[in-house]
């Protein structure tokens, strides 16, 4: 059976709970969690795995992260929680901060070795803040890793490819000029703006071809939103955060 925990923080009533399994072996890991009104967060009382992991091998860094918590996370971190932890979808916890577009949290966390890392379909920390529209925390990653506008995930996809298809327009103007190639096919012979053509993002379509993107191929396979395989047909299959 499994047993939820649950960190609040008392002081700042307006945090949010961050919740977790944990097998009943496994309480013995875990840190009893007090708030000290003497500091600016959480007290640890003892001293065992503060990277203890839930059913999705979840830690609580990246439920801080998911839950937007600073406050929690700055503390985790300061008890050595490690940044480098990766949950069964080979996400970290720079990974959820990209998801959340929360700036300061992925200052916090993301290091520059961490910008290689790739979850389970490949998406970078760049990929996923391309998904999210997240321009503040593209502009990071690329402080630390310029050359990160060409990541590629397991389809061939580019961070523009993924900006592309969920409209991201300003988020496509900045990786154009960042040297983002518009013309780059995937695994299945597409363009950024072959998924922009499909998805009907007219504004992104007409940023493309002011960068001179070609839209002659696309034009004559009269390609449909159905033959477009699997990225972002109605979800998120690319980067399923």
């Amino acid at each position: 059976m499994w047993n939820r925990l649950y960190i609040k923080s008392k002081r700042y009533p307006g945090a949010a709970q961050i919740s977790f399994e944990i097998l009943p072996e496994q309480l013995h890991q875990w840190r009893r969690w007090e708030i000290n009104q003497n500091t600016d967060g959480c007290h640890v009382e003892s001293q065992y795995n503060v990277d203890v992991t839930d059913g999705s091998d979840m830690t609580p860094l990246m439920w801080s992260c998911y839950n937007k918590n600073e406050l929690i996370a700055k503390r985790l971190i300061e008890l050595g929680a490690d940044v480098h932890e990766k949950d069964t979808d080979g996400r970290t916890a720079a990974h959820w901060a990209a998801k959340r577009s929360d700036i300061n949290m992925l200052k916090l966390i993301l290091k520059p070795d961490m910008t290689y890392f790739k979850d389970v379909k490949g998406c970078t920390v760049m990929h996923v803040s391309a998904h999210e529209g997240f321009q503040a925390g593209i502009e990071y990653i690329m402080s630390l890793r310029p050359e990160s506008v060409h990541d590629t995930d397991k389809m061939g996809r580019t961070p523009l490819h993924y900006a592309a298809a969920m409209d991201r327009v300003h988020v496509c103007y900045h990786l154009l000029n960042k040297g983002a190639d518009a013309s780059q096919r995937d695994s299945d012979n597409k363009t950024p703006l072959d998924y922009a053509l499909i998805k009907q993002h007219e504004f992104v379509v007409a940023l493309f071809t002011c960068h001179d993107a070609s839209v002659g191929d696309f034009i004559k396979m009269q390609r449909s939103e159905a033959d477009t395989g699997s990225l972002y047909s109605g979800g998120t299959d690319g980067c399923s955060l």
